[in-house]
């Protein structure tokens, strides 16, 4: 699938979820909906990366662990933020819904151990970015709690 197509089935599902929350459906269903498509449609979609890949960006920590089972796949800027940044904007159009993607979920998800998960939890990093957060560096949750990324 081109990006092109993916930014259209993307965007199509984003909106009718917002409809259907306009309406009256709750808001679980219809961000988990919005959650899987950008995981399996814009960042292990076809020609992508795949969850665990080598080639993934990952803490320095996570470059180093052999098992895939103390690894845990997370996203730099919290899938929770960035579907509110989409049902935020006045108008959920391909470019704009875009724009947001490539800027933020830029290399997908990275890996980092689930010690560094702890650390991210234990911050209160786990669903929010760092007050500070200049709404520029993706790396920042990583940044604030002393984790390095490499492979980016």
């Amino acid at each position: 699938m081109e990006n092109n197509q993916a930014i259209s089935h993307i965007t199509s599902i984003i909106s009718s979820c917002k409809e259907l929350e306009d309406i009256g459906y709750g808001r679980t269903g219809t961000r988990k909906i919005i959650r899987e498509t950008i995981h399996f449609i814009w960042e292990t979609g076809l020609n992508k990366e795949t969850k665990f890949s080598k080639k993934r960006a990952r803490s320095l920590s996570a470059s180093k662990e052999e098992n895939n089972k103390n690894l845990i796949y997370d996203h730099p800027i919290p899938l929770k933020i960035i579907i509110e940044m989409l049902f935020k904007l006045e108008n959920i159009d391909e470019k704009n819904v875009e724009l947001i993607l490539s800027k933020y979920i830029k290399y997908g998800g990275v890996l980092i151990t689930k010690n560094e998960d702890k650390i991210l939890n234990g911050l209160g990093l786990q669903f929010k970015m760092p007050e500070n957060w200049d709404r520029e560096d993706i790396f920042a949750r990583y940044k604030n709690a002393n984790i390095e990324i490499i492979n980016h």
